[in-house]
C-alpha cells in the first residue's frame, strides 16, 4: 500500500469505528478494503449492510458490499435504515452487519459502524485492530463472489419495537419530533402508524446535507427549534435524533431538556421488571444508574465500545 492510503487509514480508523472526512480522507478504497478484512475477522458467511441518507453514503456502501463478495460472503442488502434496525438484525439473526454513517456527525462526515454477530460492537478491544492491520496489508486472496440480496425489515423492526409496550396503555397525546433530515423522517412514520399519539413533524425529509442544523442533538443549539415548537404547540413531550437515531433527547412540555440519566433509570426499572438480567450501561450516564440497575434485581456493567 502507498503511504498517502496508510496516512489515510490511521486518520479513519477510530477507537470504535471508521469515521472521517469524505474525499479527502474516506472513499471507496477505504470502504472496500475494510470490508475485506471485516469479511476474514468477523468469518460471517452473511452480512448485513445498512446505510443512511448521506449523499456519499451510496457509493461507500456498493464499495463495500463489493468488498464482501469477493470475500466469498453473501450479502443481505437492508437499504436505507437506521443504525437500531441493523443491530436489530444482526441481534435477531445471528449475522455480523455493517452500518454506513457518520452518526451525529456534520455532512461532510461518513464511516463505517460494524457488529459481530449478535449485534456485539467492534472497536477497540473486540476486533477492529486486527481489521486495520489487514486493511494495511492489503493482501486479500480470491473467493467465489458471494451472492446479494436485498431485504426489508422495517415491519419486523417495528413489531420489535412495539413489543416494549403495552399497546392497550398508551394514552392519546401529543408529541413534537426533530428528525434532522436523518432516519427519522423514514422510521418515526413507520413505528408511530397506527398509535394514537399526534406527531408535529420537524426535518423528516431525508437530506445528508443538513440544511436546517447539524444532526447532533446533544447540542442544545440544535434543538431551539423543537423546544420553541413544543411551548408554542402545547405538545406534552419532545424528541430530537441524530442521523442515524443511535442518540436522542427529551424536552418536556417547557421545552426543558431531560436527564439521560433519568430516563435510562424509567427504561431499566421497566424492563427489569419484566425480566431479571444483565444491563449495559454507558460511561457518560449519572453514578445512580449502576445503583438503580442493582436494585431492581439486574447485574450492572459498564459500556466498553461507545458512540
Amino acid at each position: 500500500m502507498n503511504k498517502g492510503f496508510l496516512a489515510r487509514t490511521k486518520v479513519c480508523f477510530k477507537l470504535n469505528g471508521v469515521r472521517c472526512v469524505v474525499g479527502q480522507e474516506l472513499d471507496n478504497e477505504i470502504a472496500y478494503m475494510t470490508a475485506r478484512a471485516a469479511a476474514l475477522v468477523l468469518r460471517g458467511k452473511k452480512f448485513f449492510v445498512g446505510r443512511d441518507m448521506r449523499i456519499s453514503s451510496h457509493g461507500l456502501r456498493d464499495a463495500f458490499i463489493k468488498g464482501l463478495r469477493e470475500s466469498g460472503v453473501d450479502v443481505i442488502d437492508l437499504g436505507q435504515v437506521d443504525t437500531p434496525t441493523l443491530y436489530f438484525a444482526s441481534g435477531k439473526y445471528n449475522t455480523p452487519g455493517a452500518m454506513i454513517t457518520a452518526s451525529h456527525n456534520p455532512a461532510k462526515y461518513n464511516g463505517i459502524k460494524l457488529v459481530d454477530k449478535g449485534a456485539r460492537p467492534v472497536g477497540k478491544g473486540t476486533g477492529l485492530e486486527k481489521i486495520r492491520k489487514l486493511v494495511e496489508t492489503g493482501k486479500f486472496s480470491k473467493k467465489k463472489l458471494g451472492s446479494l440480496k436485498k431485504r426489508d425489515l422495517s415491519s419486523e423492526y417495528r413489531k420489535h419495537v412495539l413489543s416494549f409496550i403495552n399497546l392497550k396503555k398508551i394514552e392519546r397525546m401529543k408529541i413534537v419530533v426533530d428528525a434532522g433530515n436523518g432516519m427519522a423522517g423514514k422510521i418515526i412514520p413507520s413505528v408511530y402508524k397506527g398509535l394514537p399519539i399526534s406527531v408535529k413533524r420537524l426535518g423528516f425529509k431525508l437530506d445528508g446535507r443538513f440544511p436546517n442544523h447539524v444532526a447532533n442533538p446533544i447540542r442544545s443549539k440544535n434543538t431551539v427549534h423543537l423546544r420553541q415548537e413544543v411551548k408554542k404547540s402545547g405538545a406534552e413531550l419532545g424528541i430530537a435524533f441524530d442521523a442515524d437515531m443511535d442518540r436522542v433527547v427529551f424536552v418536556d412540555e417547557r421545552g426543558r431538556a431531560v436527564d439521560s440519566s433519568a430516563l435510562a433509570s424509567l427504561i431499566i426499572k421497566s424492563l427489569l421488571n419484566k425480566k431479571k438480567g444483565a444491563v449495559v450501561y454507558n460511561v457518560a450516564m449519572s453514578r445512580s444508574v449502576p445503583e438503580i440497575i442493582r436494585k431492581f434485581g439486574g447485574r450492572a456493567y459498564r459500556e466498553r465500545v461507545g458512540h
